[in-house]
């Protein structure tokens, strides 16, 4: 009931307040207050009253509009608080991507409303002049009433028809929205109320249009990205017994999901039920029950012979990242390690393929998922003595076990179970084995490793650098002739080796080795190596000689460069009866480290005469020798370091 207040305070307030209808929503009266009210569009209305809030404020009462208080805005249209109630829409949060809006007590995703923009039937605007609550959902495609598609874009701008800034029968380009041409809707399509559904029955429709929708995202964000002749023809066939009856409309989806599956079979039967594995995530016992669905339909079935028909001319749709995963049956990791190995390829089009870090969002070519499913729906009979390998469960070194998908040529692995409907769990891989006989002169890498007493990675160095020779048994597979093995031990020796024949520690021993002028043949520095070897014709008793006294050298495990004794430094070394640490290493063949370890733990307390500044280096007596001697020679010294000469 239109009213007009004669009270001198409200003579710079509305004028008409009109008395809400029951097919519209607070979107829409508020555009029918604007338009009476002589204004030019919503956001004036919101401004006239002042609805603005401050931060930090509630989310807002309805996704279209502002609108914060429904107390002040009661106040101003004459209505109670407690009726505006009852046509709100409210959000969870105030901003954000994935905002939800509540309906009939359950949070939906406002993807499902048209928040920024209207649609409407030129045919009802004319008649009733209301924006009717049920043209908010995307779902609701044509009008009930005239059986005409509903318009979302003006005739005369070509540009879709904002909430805030149009009237409620004029676009903000002027043109009127009750001329607008209509087209007829398709008349296979049955008219149900989007409004009044109940949540379960809404979900099931829900789930049926994404089942129509070709190349469909597994969420709901594919709603919003679809235009309405698109989404009208993804509606057609449902009905309100399929939305009631939980028989009707599980035969519903698995005749979508086998449409699904007929246009394109190279991508096996788990990607037509992806949606449904996926689910909707928005209630718990729904998602269970469309998985059931799936898994009904996956292991009864049967349609694995359809996924051998794979062709390279085939067209094929580009996928996100989790409809992949969802068809592999395999995280999103997974799906990242495959990209990295190339097995999976990006798809041509995606404007993401170029950055290093792999998005969630990515588009991966359909072409490439085909391509191996296909391969590995080619199963060989097993061979006895080769190694299974099963996929069953992804530990630590799920890599390695990947890497053997870049082997599946028929040669050196082969595929002997695969099930595309449980994706690669299912997959049992045979790969080839060339073992060696007892009797022949051959090792593997680990036994050479052993005997070499390295390890194994360090001897595939040593071949990767054509100082060792081995023979390929198969692909990743290499032996080495024993006779190879003993020219080499005769030709180059390891640091260990070394350090055994020096008795000392190893740590540094190649960098005491190089300072005195001796080059390694393999090595860290060299040619990427594990271990440092050298030539066995230059490691002579002089040079183990230079090495045991040698203290200038750099060091590369992060120590700093020693300095050499200076023996003018200190008068006292002039004495012929004070000793260095050198010196003393000489006449006693123990060696420096050895003695200097002495003398910081006391043993030869008794004949040291002085210590240089850095507390590292001994001036000892002469009695020093004597004292080593009987150390050396003591059975309770745990290491004997006196070299026979």
């Amino acid at each position: 009931m239109n009213t007009l207040s004669t009270d001198p305070a409200d003579c710079c307030r509305l004028l008409i307040r009109p008395a809400p209808d029951i097919r519209e929503s607070l979107a829409g009266y508020l555009l029918r207050v604007a338009e009476l009210n002589c204004l030019r569009h919503v956001q004036e209305l919101r401004e006239f009253l002042g609805t603005y809030a401050t931060y930090p404020s509630q989310p807002s009462l309805i996704p279209q509009f502002g609108i914060y208080d429904l107390t002040l805005l009661g106040k101003e249209l004459n209505i109670p608080a407690s009726c505006l109630d009852t046509f709100v829409q409210p959000l969870d949060v105030r901003v954000g991507k994935f905002r939800k809006f509540r309906h009939q007590g359950k949070l939906w995703p406002l993807e499902m409303l048209r928040d920024k923009h209207r649609a409407w039937c030129p045919l009802c605007l004319k008649e009733a002049h209301i924006q009717q609550a049920s043209w908010d959902w995307r779902l609701q495609t044509a009008c009930a009433r005239h059986r005409v598609l509903l318009v979302e874009h003006c005739p005369s701008c070509q540009r879709p028809v904002s909430w805030r800034y149009s009237s409620l029968r004029q676009c903000k380009c002027g043109y009127s929205l009750a001329d607008a041409p209509t087209v007829p809707a398709d008349p296979a399509w049955q008219s149900i109320p989007i409004n009044d559904l109940p949540p379960h029955q809404l979900m099931r429709y829900i789930t049926l249009v994404l089942l129509a929708l070709e190349g469909g995202l597994p969420d709901l964000t594919r709603l919003a990205s679809v235009g309405n002749e698109l989404m009208h023809r993804a509606t057609l066939g449902v009905t309100d017994h399929q939305l009631q009856s939980a028989p009707l409309f599980q035969h519903e989806v698995i005749d979508r999901v086998e449409k699904r599956y007929m246009a394109y079979p190279s991508l096996g039967p788990r990607h037509a039920v992806a949606s449904l594995l996926l689910g909707l995530r928005l209630e718990t016992t729904f998602d269970a029950e469309l998985a059931s669905i799936a898994s009904h339909w996956l292991h009864t079935k049967h349609p694995v012979p359809v996924v051998k028909s794979y062709s390279p001319e085939d067209e094929v749709p580009a996928l996100p990242m989790a409809t992949v995963a969802t068809t592999l049956n395999v995280s999103s990791h997974i799906i990242k390690t495959l990209l990295r190995k190339e097995i999976l390829t990006y798809a041509a089009n995606n404007c993401l393929a170029q950055r290093k870090r792999i998005d969630k969002q990515e588009v991966i070519d359909g072409k490439s998922l085909a391509r191996l499913l296909h391969q590995l729906t080619n199963l060989s009979e097993p061979v006895p003595n080769d190694k299974v390998v099963r996929f069953d469960h992804y530990g630590i070194d799920h890599a390695k076990r990947l890497d053997l998908l870049l082997d599946i040529d028929g040669q050196y692995t082969r595929v002997i179970s695969f099930n595309p409907a449980d994706g690669l769990p299912s997959l049992v891989l045979c790969k080839t084995l060339s073992t060696v006989g007892e009797n022949d002169n051959l090792l593997s890498v680990r036994k050479a490793a052993e005997f070499l007493e390295i390890y194994p990675d360090a001897v595939y160095r040593l071949i990767k650098a054509k100082l060792l020779t081995a023979k390929a048994l198969a692909k990743r597979q290499a032996c080495i002739d024993i006779k190879d093995l003993a020219e080499f031990r005769k030709t180059y020796v390891f640091t260990h080796e070394i350090a055994q024949r020096l008795m000392c520690n190893p740590t540094n021993l190649a960098d005491r080795i190089i300072s005195i002028g001796i080059i390694p043949a393999h090595g860290p520095a060299i040619d990427g190596g594990l271990t440092y070897a050298f030539r066995r014709k230059d490691i002579t008793d002089d040079v183990l000689q230079k090495i045991n006294i040698a203290e200038t050298y750099q060091s590369r495990a992060g120590r700093g460069r020693k300095r050499a004794q200076k023996t003018g430094d200190n008068p006292k070394s002039i004495n012929q009866e004070i000793l260095t640490t050198k010196k003393l290493s000489i006449i006693t063949g123990i060696s420096v480290i050895r003695i200097r370890h002495e003398a910081k733990y006391g043993c030869l307390s008794d004949a040291v005469a002085n210590t240089e500044s850095d507390g590292g280096n001994f001036l000892f007596h002469t009695r020093a020798i004597g004292i080593l001697k009987l150390l050396s020679e003591s059975k309770n010294w745990s290491i004997k370091e006196r070299h026979e000469k």
